[in-house]
């Protein structure tokens, strides 16, 4: 009796060791197994070529805003019609900066008269008081006195004067001469007092000697 209890006690454990040997078997054919395929994975990634995209330039044109040029403006600076010369019809005559450009300067004594008698030496009952050289009335902001051997009678002239007498700038006419108007000198007219008067022969004097930048644009006969 006690032999057959024994022989099932041995037949018992060598099932449980058994049991535990084959466990032990699957459970490492598992892990085996396991690492295998977490190894060819792992190789699969290593071996695949990784796709780099690049980008390709685009071949569609940038377009470009193009500003709108600034035109250049050619600033007027005097423009005015009158009659040049007896017998002559009015004409209009426009001076910008970009014809100055083209001018040569030149640069003289500008000095004021008036039809005083200190100024002209002719009484106001004269024939020919504020009668200038050319036959013309003399006039403001027109006539001037010049040289005729540098700058002829019936001569278109700009007139450019130092910034405090900036305000007569301005196209004028050699319609007159005098007797000290010699060279580079002219003789700028400022107008004519009232009888007891003395304001424009006051503004002459004050003028006194001044530099002035003489343009021709038209030469008289």
């Amino acid at each position: 009796m006690k032999r057959k209890v024994l022989l099932i006690g041995i037949a018992i454990v060598m099932v449980v060791v058994g049991s535990q040997i084959i466990r032990m078997f699957l459970l490492n054919q598992y892990e085996t197994h396991k690492e295998k395929i977490l190894q060819m994975k792992r190789d699969e990634v290593i071996s695949t070529p990784v796709k780099i995209v690049i980008p390709t330039p685009t071949t569609t044109p940038i377009e470009v805003e193009k500003s709108t040029p600034i035109p250049v403006v050619d600033k007027v600076l005097a423009r005015r019609e009158f009659v040049v010369s007896r017998g002559d019809v009015s004409r209009e005559f426009r001076i910008t900066e970009s014809i100055l450009e083209d001018i040569p300067i030149l640069k003289m004594k500008g000095t004021a008269y008036t039809l005083s008698v200190a100024s002209c030496g002719k009484k106001r009952s004269h024939p020919q008081y504020g009668i200038t050289r050319n036959g013309l009335r003399a006039q403001v902001r027109r006539t001037v006195a010049v040289d005729p051997k540098l700058i002829p009678l019936g001569s278109v002239l700009y007139i450019k004067f130092p910034k405090e007498y900036s305000f007569r700038d301005g196209l004028y006419v050699a319609d007159d001469t005098g007797d000290a108007v010699k060279g580079h000198k002219i003789d700028i007219f400022f107008g004519e007092d009232k009888p007891g008067e003395k304001e424009i022969e006051n503004l002459a004097d004050e003028f006194g000697v001044q530099l002035v930048q003489v343009y021709i644009l038209e030469r008289g006969d």
